[in-house]
């Protein structure tokens, strides 16, 4: 007689789809992290309906190497008295205990700086098991040779399936690395998919976060309220202490107040773009190289002002690509 099997056991392997690992950023570190997370997780469901995604990092091993011991006040014992060596082995790696089709990392990862991470260790190993490793919305820190050359090494040793970047010169450089490299934007430009708050303020307030540069002295006597969201949680002492400071574990506080502001002051990448995808008027202070990420947007205008904005339309039409993009790299897995 032929073994039956329960309706309910058929029921949920027709159920199964893809099983991602999403490798989580540090959203305790920078908060602008957990908005590239909220926003690649939402473009893998987008992108592939019936998808399984659980989520994993390497944050237990930096915490642990970083954690100051002892009474000294910082920042005396951040210098003096940090935990000393630590072996890897003693540090739990999720590596070590799970599986599934694919693992995608998205964000600043095309760097020295992660290559010498445990992180890289972790997706090293899940590539040795046959994980297919897969990059979206990546970029790097110093777009230099010294840079390229070591992560192009990287992406052969772990035969990384595809790469879309998040700025153009990622791209060209990569492109002939993997057998899928697209051009595409940041993850955050999905996390008003994910979540969308706007339409709660009952006052009209402006939004300053200045966490890489000083506070210019305009806004000592500004005609509106203003918010200022502190976005590097665990590294804030008293110093960084303003009026109306913004200061959460939690990202959906930071995505609230941007969403709902009248503008944004910012020499934040993410802090720009978090406003962008809410359509507030964001005017951008810094020069870092990452904010190359912007250059992926060639409808993106500046008023004379220096207020940027894209039109939804142009948005949109970037992250249907980008869809397409993620559908061709998963499909060939």
């Amino acid at each position: 007689m032929p073994l039956e099997i329960p309706a309910d056991i058929i029921f949920r392997e027709e159920k199964i789809g893809m099983r991602i690992l999403y490798y989580n950023n540090c959203w305790f570190t920078n908060v602008g992290e957990a908005f590239i997370d909220i926003g690649a997780m939402e473009l893998l469901r987008q992108a592939v309906p019936d998808v399984r995604i659980a989520n994993i990092s390497n944050m237990s091993s930096y915490y642990v190497k970083n954690i100051p011991r002892g009474k000294l006040m910082r920042p005396i014992r951040y210098f003096l008295d940090r935990t000393p060596f630590i072996p890897e082995h003693s540090i739990y790696s999720a590596a070590r205990d799970f599986d599934a089709d694919v693992v995608v990392m998205a964000g600043m990862i095309a760097t020295r700086e992660f290559l010498a991470a445990g992180s890289c260790a972790m997706i090293r190993k899940l590539a040795e098991r046959g994980v297919r490793v897969v990059l979206i919305g990546v970029g790097g820190v110093e777009y230099s040779e010294k840079e390229y050359a070591p992560f192009r090494r990287f992406l052969h040793d772990v035969n990384v399936a595809g790469v879309i970047s998040r700025d153009p010169q990622t791209w060209d450089n990569y492109q002939n690395d993997v057998p899928f490299c697209f051009p595409g934007v940041d993850c955050a430009f999905w996390v008003s998919d994910a979540y969308d708050p706007r339409g709660f303020a009952r006052n009209e307030y402006d939004l300053v976060s200045f966490c890489r540069s000083k506070e210019p002295k305009i806004f000592k006597n500004w005609p509106r309220d203003i918010i200022r969201p502190y976005h590097f949680q665990s590294s804030a002492n008293l110093s960084h202490l303003r009026k109306n400071m913004l200061i959460s574990d939690s990202p959906y506080d930071y995505l609230t107040v941007y969403a709902n502001a009248h503008e944004v002051h910012t020499d934040l990448v993410h802090g720009a773009i978090a406003s962008l995808v809410y359509g507030v008027p964001v005017k951008y202070y810094h020069d870092s190289p990452r904010s190359q990420v912007f250059q992926s947007f060639d409808e993106l205008t500046t008023d004379n002002e220096g207020f940027m904005q894209i039109s939804e339309s142009h948005r949109e039409q970037k992250k249907s690509q980008m869809l397409t993009h993620i559908r061709t790299i998963l499909e060939s897995i």
